[in-house]
């Protein structure tokens, strides 16, 4: 099994924070479709450093998915359209995804 974790800030530029009912529909339109077996949602806050080498600070959604495969290339492309798509829904330089193997376990 692997853990997927998907890091979207809020902030936009010259623009108001995404809000929770923005992100949400965003989760129905292009999460749901693609893992409908579920996932998970945090609220974070993070630092990172743009593009032009200045630090920003801000508030974010985790987003975490629990998937049988991550070399699966239908998975990749999951993963790639939902961070494309926030990126040009939101107007977002990027956005944080990491992969991590897990050790499957019975309690």
């Amino acid at each position: 099994m692997y853990k997927i974790e998907m890091y979207f800030g809020r902030d936009r530029p010259n623009e108001r924070q995404v809000c929770d009912r923005e992100f949400y529909d965003f989760i129905a339109d292009c999460v749901i479709p693609r893992f409908p077996d579920g996932f998970t949602v945090l609220d974070g806050f993070g630092l990172w450093k743009n593009a032009h080498g200045k630090i920003i600070q801000e508030q974010c959604k985790i987003l975490v998915l629990i998937i049988p495969q991550w070399e699966n290339a239908d998975t990749q492309v999951k993963v790639y359209h939902i961070r494309n798509s926030y990126c040009n829904r939101f107007n977002q330089e990027s956005v944080l995804v990491t992969v991590s193997g897990l050790i499957e376990s019975t309690f």
